[in-house]
């Protein structure tokens, strides 16, 4: 595994752990509200990783496709639609959802800048995730 696999591995379990972890012991969420709370957490938190990890030079570097955008969107509104109507699951309130969302943005920022740091300790290494790749696959340069 790739250090900077294993950098969004390690914050994504960091960010479920933390919220779930938040959930029980500070708010008293009901063990269905904490599944749906879990539900959200991995949906959001996997969209923060998609676009942190497309562009190795920062989120900033460059502007995604059109598709990527708009699955996001049809992605979170279906998660925040779902999560609050109760379809399938506890419904949540819209804060608490807004409040996952503002969390989410927080962990994106993290997360870019600890990918950074990573880069740039390959870097400085001689290296990149990405040398190291086309190397071993001789096609890909």
């Amino acid at each position: 595994m790739t250090p900077l696999a294993t950098l969004y591995d390690v914050c994504q379990l960091t960010l479920g752990t933390g919220v779930i972890a938040a959930a029980l012991y500070g708010l008293h969420f009901t063990l269905d509200s904490l599944r749906t709370l879990a539900f959200v957490t991995l949906v959001f938190g996997s969209q923060a990783i998609v676009y942190v990890a497309r562009e190795r030079y920062g989120v900033l570097h460059s502007r995604p496709g059109a598709w990527l955008v708009a699955s996001s969107l049809i992605d979170i509104a279906l998660t925040i639609g779902l999560a609050t109507s109760g379809v399938m699951m506890a419904p949540l309130r819209p804060l608490a959802i807004s409040a996952l969302l503002v969390a989410t943005l927080f962990f994106a920022g993290v997360l870019e800048t600890a990918k950074a740091a990573i880069l740039a300790l390959l870097r400085r290494k001689g290296h990149t995730p990405l040398n190291a790749y086309v190397q071993t696959h001789p096609g890909w340069n």
